[in-house]
């Protein structure tokens, strides 16, 4: 399935050779950060079985993402106890966050490893090192949990 076109030579997608398909599936396409803060100031972090909420907040990588990059620090304000990571490659590759599978993970401030994955093989690694600034996040967001209903004492 090869044409030629003028001086060039083009072949259908589905002709790559391994070794391309390899080269391809290293990548991660999209790559987003948040910053996760304690909805109390001081507290040790986000405490997601008993709290009502925590505060979200920027959060930024530095250089700005190029799949071609590999290793970031990421500037988070002070007092961030988690980062929100979104990684995604359009590829065959499956992405981990800190080993467990899965494009989107809630991860514990300190280093943290994505890698992309395919027949067991690690075709792909990025690394992201939080690097926390000495200013708050005045402008975070807070988000509260939802909370079941409180059934009645009277409801029977």
């Amino acid at each position: 399935l090869r044409r030629r076109v003028g001086e060039a030579l083009f072949r259908a997608p589905h002709t790559y050779t391994r070794q391309q398909r390899v080269n391809m599936a290293a990548s991660i396409n999209f790559l987003s950060v948040d910053a996760q803060l304690p909805l109390t100031a001081g507290a040790e972090g986000v405490d997601y079985k008993s709290s009502e909420g925590f505060k979200k907040a920027k959060a930024v990588l530095v250089p700005a993402f190029a799949s071609g990059t590999t290793a970031y620090s990421v500037e988070v304000p002070a007092g961030t106890s988690h980062i929100n990571v979104m990684a995604t490659s359009f590829s065959r590759a499956v992405v981990k966050i800190n080993g467990q599978p899965g494009n989107m993970a809630l991860v514990a401030l300190g280093p943290i490893a994505i890698t992309l994955e395919e027949g067991g093989a690690v075709v792909g690694a990025y690394t992201l090192s939080p690097k926390v600034l000495a200013t708050g996040a005045h402008d975070a967001e807070v988000i509260m949990h939802e909370k079941a209903p409180v059934v009645s004492a009277d409801a029977a």
